[in-house]
């Protein structure tokens, strides 16, 4: 059973707020295939890119905060099972940045517009076979994402609700 410590308020911040983008990026993603092309597919691909860009900050913040002044707690759990967790911990972080280059490199492959504002040069106009490949490695590791990322909220919940020990309290308010 862990201690209840808690993270610092700006720690539990970035980690929900990245939660939240992520889940919001994936769902934008899926919903443009549906989207017919002209304006309806450049504002939902532009809303893409700019929450992308949002989480791409958060990112950048989160990994700054972490390694500067956010609270350092030890592993919620003992032994191996603590070295997992923290490994699966970097393996979202490294994760949810390659799933963000991947969808700047898409922006440029693919020379998208920006709410028709800003046009974003094509990077190798004509080759198709780029487009598709990035596009496609760009869905693939959002949805790799997104299930790594489920199994870590089902693993915060078993904790909380099987095993009832302190874990997901440490990224809850402290009135929880």
């Amino acid at each position: 059973m862990t201690d209840h410590v808690s993270y610092d308020s700006k720690t539990k911040l970035f980690h929900w707020s990245s939660a939240a983008l992520i889940l919001i990026m994936w769902l934008l993603g899926q919903s443009l295939k549906f989207l017919p092309d002209g304006e309806p597919i450049i504002t939902g691909a532009s809303i893409h890119y700019v929450v992308g860009s949002v989480l791409t900050l958060v990112l950048l913040f989160r990994i700054s905060w972490k390694f500067t002044k956010g609270t350092k707690l030890p592993n919620a759990l003992p032994g191996q099972w603590g070295a997992v967790a923290k490994s699966v911990h970097y393996i979202l972080y490294v994760l949810l940045a390659l799933t963000l280059l991947l969808g700047a490199f898409a922006l440029w492959v693919h020379g998208y517009s920006i709410f028709e504002l800003i046009k974003v040069p094509e990077f190798d106009p004509g080759n198709e076979e780029l487009k598709e490949t990035v596009g496609e490695l760009h869905g693939l590791f959002a949805n790799v994402l997104l299930g790594l990322s489920a199994a870590h909220a089902t693993m915060a919940l078993w904790h909380h609700y099987v095993k009832k020990d302190d874990t997901l309290k440490r990224m809850l308010s402290k009135r929880d």
